[in-house]
């Protein structure tokens, strides 16, 4: 197809998500997608609701992340109990930052939706159960959730 632009030409690794802006600015991290949409999201989308936002990212991204994936993989869950009980403690509710679903939410829901759905979160971390409850119960995630992954994260 005539003008049409090939992942590669976008991103020479290859890796998905790639958005390309209006401004013709090719963004290829997922966590910089999440944040150049909330930038220019008309519904308000908060980055940065209260201070734990940006640390509860941080978690997501740096240890639940790899814990998900040991344990997922290569069955060694050592390091996923540990990080779950934390972010459980960080529910703020009924969203992880608050009463707003936020860019920590987005980071989130993908990673934990596989967790979810393997039974790989304790029933005791209650508000996680209910943080998920409540994102799972949200048409918008509902229409971004894949059936099946040939992939873990």
């Amino acid at each position: 197809m005539a003008g049409a632009r090939l992942v590669y030409d976008l991103n020479p690794k290859g890796l998905v998500p790639v958005l390309v802006d209006p401004s013709g600015r090719v963004v290829v991290e997922s966590e910089d997608i999440v944040d150049a949409i909330a930038q220019q999201s008309s519904a308000g989308l908060s980055k940065a609701p209260g201070p734990d936002a940006a640390e509860i990212r941080r978690l997501i991204n740096q240890r639940l992340l790899p814990a998900g994936k040991k344990a997922k993989m290569f069955g060694q869950p050592g390091d996923l109990g540990p990080v779950l009980q934390d972010l459980d403690k960080m529910v703020a509710g009924p969203f992880l930052a608050g009463e707003e679903v936020t860019v920590a939410d987005i980071s989130a829901a993908p990673m934990l939706q596989r967790l979810f759905e393997d039974g790989m979160v304790p029933q005791e971390l209650t508000q996680l159960h209910s943080w998920w409850n409540a994102v799972n119960g949200l048409p918008s995630f509902q229409k971004t959730m894949v059936q099946s992954y040939w992939w873990w994260w």
